[in-house]
């Protein structure tokens, strides 16, 4: 009885298996809808419904090499912008999958649309046949259901090494380099990988671009066509993601940058000490990781803590609501320059000692005449103590009467007598001191600048009454002396500072080693706190009773005229409070 009632109900299972099959083969919707939906976004395709090839898997401790495409965070606005712009350039740091990226890209475009010639272009045909087989590992590794859906022309074994077509007569073709070969095609889409290093990269894309529709331009950092466009790139700045910047040419072309820190891997301070003694040369650790076109230099001072803590570091004042009290003291620091930039800086000093660097001025070419009205311009100039470099005053400085003179007393002479010398100017501990103020600790030395204005290419210059552009511009520029190798076999590691564009960093440099400290308040200011507490805890009267006690409060000086209690007292006199007293 008992085995009648398992083999009947085996009967019916099967039974409702045949049903539910006939069901999906009279109406495949639901089937195609499924496979649609895991097509419907590139990024979901990549991570979800198929993998990549990991040459390290052995390494990572994995059982295969073929892996599902890893989930980082820069991934996303990359994608985004690939699919919205008509040509997108793109210098990265090594390693990022940025190649993979990009053929995934436009795999996944010439799979789903009919029709499509995508052209992709590297230094050898090696290395193009090496980019097409990144293609061909993403087809044949997706689901069979998308291969069922998107079937290829002729089965993978018996395509060329060069291309991947598909049935709907899409292709994928890989070409070395060489204008000459663009003009054999008529492509949809263009990708040259490695373009810094790609010969005739600027004649491939000239060639292209009357033709496609899409155009990506891929590389690390190396000089030469793609290092101009990517340099010329200085408008509408977007920060992306962390380490992801978007910056526009004169022309309106879209380039972005990626750098090592957009990965939260590689964030850590101990990735760099394990992934640098690859490199033989600072020089190449900065074109391969760093992204410095102009890797002739040693180690980058400030590049890696500017790019890992950008947004704890630099405020934008239009869209932070940053807004320094009139209370705070101001600094300044004052660097001369004739055929140098003259450089100054201005910052605030809260009362917990944060320093906020908020205004400068950049200018080269000027006499001591000439910068005067400028000066006049920039924004707290004439109330700061301005730490100046300590040679302006002695007298070097020859007359048209044939006398010597020092710039500070030409200054002076013209109305500006807030310049002392600095006193400390030791360039190595200067940049030390600055590096303090951002390790291992919330930063105490913040710098304003506007977001779009963080990473310009070359100086701008001029007043910036709101916001030190040049200034962050000189600190990714710092960097130390590099040694050779034959030198790094019996030298330790290089302590000099290269002195190139330094003026604002040396303005810098003076204010930190003045170190003025947390400021004290004074009597004015701890009365004006205490009418403020009484009046946030509504003891009205109080503040009434006390600033009547203390005119000075409200009437003592023009600098305070518009303070905080005059408003306090105001907001008093519209309450119903107000009338009891």
């Amino acid at each position: 009885m008992r085995r009648d009632l398992v083999r009947k109900k085996i009967e019916q299972l099967e039974a409702e298996k045949r049903r539910s099959s006939s069901r999906s083969k009279a109406n495949p919707t639901n089937q195609n809808a499924d496979t649609l939906m895991k097509v419907s976004d590139v990024l979901r395709w990549l991570q979800s419904h198929t993998k990549t090839h990991d040459p390290h898997w052995r390494d990572d401790g994995a059982k295969s090499p073929y892996r599902p495409f890893p989930d980082k965070p820069y991934f996303r606005p990359i994608l985004d912008a690939l699919k919205r712009e008509d040509v997108v350039f793109c210098v990265k740091s090594r390693d990022l999958m940025m190649s993979w990226l990009c053929v995934a890209y436009l795999t996944h475009d010439a799979m789903t649309h009919p029709g499509i010639q995508v052209l992709v272009q590297s230094q050898t045909e090696e290395k193009a046949a090496e980019l097409i087989n990144y293609a061909k590992i993403l087809y044949a590794e997706q689901d069979p259901d998308i291969r069922e859906m998107y079937p290829l022309s002729v089965p993978l074994g018996q395509q060329s090494q060069l291309e991947l077509c598909f049935a709907n007569g899409s292709r994928i073709l890989g070409i070395p380099h060489g204008a000459d070969k663009i003009r054999s095609y008529h492509p949809t889409a263009l990708f040259i990988d490695e373009a810094a290093f790609v010969a005739d990269a600027g004649q491939s894309y000239e060639q292209a671009i009357a033709a496609c529709k899409k155009i990506v331009v891929l590389s690390s950092a190396g000089p030469g066509w793609f290092e101009q466009v990517v340099a010329s790139a200085e408008d509408r700045v977007k920060h992306l993601a962390t380490g992801v910047l978007e910056k526009r040419t004169p022309q309106g072309v879209c380039v972005l940058s990626v750098h090592y820190t957009a990965d939260p891997e590689r964030r850590d301070p101990e990735w760099k000490k394990r992934e640098r003694p690859k490199y033989t040369t600072e020089s190449a650790w900065q074109a391969e990781q760093e992204m410095q076109f102009s890797a002739g230099g040693g180690e980058r001072i400030f590049a890696e803590v500017l790019a890992r803590d950008a947004e704890r570091i630099f405020i934008d004042p239009y869209t932070s609501g940053f807004e320094p009290s009139p209370d705070w003291p101001l600094i300044a620091g004052f660097d001369f320059g004739k055929a140098n930039p003259t450089a100054v800086l201005i910052a605030s000093i809260d009362y917990d000692g944060v320093i906020y660097v908020k205004s400068e001025f950049y200018q080269p070419g000027l006499s001591p005449r000439e910068i005067v009205p400028l000066l006049r311009r920039l924004n707290g100039f004439s109330r700061a103590i301005a730490y100046a470099d300590p040679s302006i005053f002695h007298a070097t400085h020859v007359q048209s009467n044939g006398r010597y003179t020092s710039v500070a007393a030409l200054l002076a002479g013209l109305g500006i007598d807030n310049l002392i010398p600095a006193p400390r100017n030791q360039e190595l501990g200067g940049m030390e001191a600055i590096l303090d103020h951002w390790t291992n600790r919330e930063p105490t030395l913040k710098i304003v600048c506007p977001r779009e204005l963080w990473d310009i290419s070359k100086p701008i210059y001029g007043v910036h009454n709101y916001g030190c552009p040049n200034l962050l511009w000189e600190l990714r520029q710092a960097r130390r002396a590099e040694l050779t190798p034959l030198q790094l076999m019996s030298q330790n590691r290089p302590e000099k500072i290269i002195g190139k564009n330094n003026h604002l960093r040396d303005c810098l440099k003076y204010m930190v080693l003045a170190n003025p400290g947390p400021p004290e308040k004074s009597d004015l200011q701890l009365k004006r706190e205490g009418i403020r507490a009484k009046v946030d805890r509504g003891d009205y009267q109080g503040a009434f009773l006390e600033t009547m006690a203390n005119p000075d409060v409200i009437f003592g000086s023009e600098e305070y005229d518009t303070g905080v209690v005059n408003e306090d007292v105001l907001r008093l006199r519209h309450r119903r409070n107000w009338r009891m007293l």
